[in-house]
């Protein structure tokens, strides 16, 4: 069916720097999801009046569409409850399908993706039971199968896997966040000075910038550190890296005007097998959401219900916004909670290595950097991980 509907021309097709951004894919792409559904002229019409009352008043026309991750399309659906009078039967029946439908129309013939966002914008099914209680069923963590998927997609591959492939592994085994991953460099594993076989990960010194391949200062300082112990079996995969890498590139290495003196200085999480490009958090994300699907064998529906469980608690939303890292970082801080539990600072261990403001006045995070802290985590968390059992 035909259609001569077009978007308003108040609303800003691109960036302002060019950029195809969220309203361009709107206007580009609905005669065809109309003609797709086979949707007659009058919901156009109405479809057409929700784009130009509802959501499109709404849409950050400086952010690209290229950029948008699931977060920044939650923001967009809890803005357009929040600032119309409609009921969430007509949200989900309407809006969510106006606002996703051109974003994956755009990355199936962009991106040449068949099936970029699998899990992301599906529509949790509680099947009939009450909500809390459907979501409560939700497997949030990584089962022992699962835990043994993983270290055999990771670890044991660890000379060969994609560079966006180690940054899952530092959100898995290290609790680091999306960001903090990606900052990472192999200069940020260090030996300790009294525990010498024994290293701790910096993290969050250099994180990268929102939607960007970028670095920049972190949050954690010299003046506000996180150093987290670093397991055995992690620890020896990152030297077998090291060493691999060190097989593949001579060093000193001249890299376009920079120089490249040794495989410290290189990113953890590299551009695929590129290895002196970093990736993004985006890329982290992409990577774990299809090794989640194939490797894993997550269901949608799975992985619906841990999205629905993140953003329905603001604090989650505001801590990760990603379904894959908030996977992660649950299952580590499961793992911290199993190996500190009965301790009188269990708490505080558990929200140091999180990154977490430490709630007992009595200590600051400074000093949990004391190597006799860190080594005792490090027993603590090595005698119980699973992944030293199953």
């Amino acid at each position: 069916m035909a259609s001569t509907i077009k978007l308003d021309l108040r609303f800003r097709r691109t960036t302002p720097d060019g950029k195809p951004n969220l309203n361009w894919a709107i206007d580009r792409y609905f005669v065809r999801i109309c003609d797709d559904h086979n949707v007659n002229p009058s919901n156009r019409e109405l479809y057409l009046s929700d784009y130009n009352n509802s959501i499109c008043p709404f849409i950050k026309p400086g952010l690209a569409i290229s950029d948008y991750t699931e977060a920044d399309i939650r923001e967009l659906f809890d803005v357009v409850t929040r600032m119309n009078p409609i009921t969430k039967e007509t949200f989900e029946r309407r809006h969510r399908h106006l606002i996703v439908d051109p974003y994956q129309y755009y990355r199936r013939e962009k991106e040449n993706m068949d099936n970029p966002d699998w899990g992301a914008f599906y529509k949790y099914d509680y099947k009939g039971q009450d909500i809390e209680t459907s979501l409560s069923l939700v497997t949030r963590t990584f089962t022992n199968d699962e835990v043994k998927s993983i270290k055999n997609e990771l670890l044991d591959k660890i000379q060969t896997i994609s560079g966006e492939k180690m940054g899952i592994a530092i959100c898995e085994y290290l609790g680091a966040r999306l960001n903090e991953s990606a900052g990472m460099s192999f200069g940020d594993f260090v030996p300790m000075k009294y525990y010498p076989q024994e290293y701790i990960a910096r993290i969050g010194i250099i994180t990268t910038k929102l939607h960007s391949k970028d670095r920049k200062l972190g949050g954690k300082t010299w003046n506000a550190p996180r150093f987290v112990p670093v397991q055995d079996l992690l620890l020896e995969a990152i030297l077998k890296r090291m060493k691999y890498i060190e097989t593949q590139i001579d060093f000193p290495y001249m890299d376009g005007n920079r120089i490249i003196n040794s495989v410290l200085e290189l990113p953890v999480a590299c551009h695929k097998n590129n290895y002196t490009e970093c990736c993004g958090a985006d890329d982290i994300s992409k990577a774990a959401r299809t090794m989640f699907q194939n490797e894993l064998k997550f269901s949608e529906q799975r992985m619906a219900g841990i999205s629905e469980l993140m953003f329905r608690d603001p604090l989650l939303y505001v801590e990760d916004k990603d379904p894959t890292c908030y996977t992660c970082r649950r299952d580590y801080a499961t793992e911290l909670s199993i190996a500190f539990d009965g301790h009188p600072d269990g708490l505080s261990y558990i929200q140091y290595l999180m990154g977490h403001s430490i709630e007992d006045k009595r200590y600051r995070r400074n000093d949990f950097t004391d190597e006799y802290y860190l080594h005792e985590m490090k027993l603590l968390i090595e005698q119980s991980h699973r992944i030293n059992r199953v």
